[in-house]
């Protein structure tokens, strides 16, 4: 059986999302979600890096800045690395295909990043 994983986040960009282009002229984004869970004394707030890639990427950084409430969708992942200590520390990521921009009026009328992309919103029966 084959093994797989995706996952929706959903909370507030801790910068505006970098564009930048590869060599090749694909697009892509970077950036940073702080994503809260748990109420009162037990709330935490963990901190994604996420990249989202060609046309999407530059619609998240058109639409989204800093601060912004975000829903990301993508293949998620941990990053190990080893700090100047020699300290062996982990981050959470997530390689994005989908995007939605939250509960932002002055971007109300705009659609998800998946409906931007297809035949313009309309109803297809």
């Amino acid at each position: 059986m084959p093994n797989s994983a995706s996952a929706q986040i959903m909370g507030h960009l801790g910068q505006d999302p970098e564009l930048k282009y590869s060599q090749g002229g694909n697009a892509f984004a970077t950036g940073s979600i702080a994503v809260k869970t748990g109420y009162g004394e037990r709330a935490t707030t963990t901190w994604w890096r996420y990249t989202i890639f060609g046309k999407k990427a530059e619609l998240l950084a058109e639409w989204a800045t800093k601060g912004q409430a975000v829903l990301l969708i993508g293949t998620p992942y941990q990053e190990e690395w080893t700090g100047k200590d020699g300290t062996v520390n982990k981050t959470a990521k997530l390689d994005a295909w989908d995007f939605t921009v939250i509960n932002d009026t002055s971007q109300a009328s705009r659609p998800s990043a998946s409906r931007a992309e297809s035949d313009g919103g309309a109803i297809p029966f």
